[in-house]
């Protein structure tokens, strides 16, 4: 599930992962299919970079681009607030998108 880390949180060291392609800015679109299938499973750090209703966009610096969060994969099914540094797995929904879990 996708998670806001609390401030005082200290993240355990993550593995490492190479660069797959420039880190992302804000409004580059969607990040790049091939290279999200190559981190399914992956648990990641990153960033909110928006959230409206019921979904949002999360980036994060080993992947170009935004991947697609809805509540529903959300710690209790709250919305996460935008800028909001986040915990997630990418992972793939019903419908073969990857999206962050």
């Amino acid at each position: 599930q996708v998670s806001a880390m609390p401030a005082q949180f200290q993240a355990a060291p993550m593995q490492s992962l190479p660069m797959q392609q420039p880190p992302a800015e804000p409004g580059m679109g969607r990040a790049s299919e091939e290279v999200l299938s190559t981190l399914v499973g992956q648990r990641m750090e990153g960033t909110m970079r928006s959230w409206k209703d019921v979904w949002g966009f999360v980036t994060c610096p080993h992947f170009s681009g935004d991947l697609f969060a809805h509540i529903e994969n959300t710690v209790a099914n709250a919305p996460l607030a935008t800028g909001s540094l986040v915990v997630f797995e990418v992972g793939v929904d019903k419908k073969g998108r990857h999206t962050a879990q």
